[in-house]
């Protein structure tokens, strides 16, 4: 919201005007009632004195076009996405089906949706398990992200205290300037 907030001409924007720029621009999905909830108090807070609004969607971002319409819908418009994807357990093979992925890792597949979906993405944040960098299981995932970006960027985080409930190192992996 800063980056986007700063990149706004105050003069051309007023303050409603810059709510209803940034209520288009940024959106969330989650299953976590809870985050959500936190998610939309601090945007609240950070636009202050503007009222709430924003498109915050319980909804499982691994669903079906069809059955996660507004996901995919602003998928396709995102021009920048950042994800926290679940790191575990796999998806079981009765979950395979259900959603019909391509990988069973929960992390490999929502980047393959985002990078296949998001057709005028510019760049990407992902918190992601430290075996993006070299595990055989993202070999493709890693071959489409050099494909599609010019900087890949990894950033390592502290193994403890971070995330509570992650025991294996995490990374932050960030791609931008897209290759035509």
């Amino acid at each position: 919201m800063k980056k986007l907030t700063a990149l706004l001409d105050p003069q051309t924007y007023t303050n409603q005007d810059r709510h209803d720029y940034l209520k288009r621009m940024l959106s969330g999905f989650d299953t976590d009632p809870f985050g959500l909830e936190v998610a939309r108090d601090c945007l609240m807070l950070a636009d202050l004195p503007n009222s709430n609004g924003w498109t915050l969607e319980a909804d499982n971002v691994f669903q079906s076009r069809e059955n996660s319409p507004m996901f995919y819908a602003k998928l396709q418009e995102a021009r920048f996405v950042l994800c926290n994807p679940p790191f575990t357990p796999p998806f079981t093979e009765k979950e395979k089906l259900h959603f019909v992925t391509e990988s069973h890792l929960k992390p490999v597949e929502l980047l393959n949706r985002v990078i296949d979906t998001a057709e005028k993405l510019v760049g990407l944040g992902f918190v992601l398990p430290h075996q993006v960098l070299t595990g055989k299981s993202y070999r493709d995932v890693r071959r489409k992200l050099v494909a599609r970006f010019g900087v890949i960027e990894a950033l390592s985080l502290p193994e403890t205290g971070v995330f509570s409930d992650v025991k294996y190192a995490v990374v932050v992996l960030i791609a931008r300037e897209p290759r035509s």
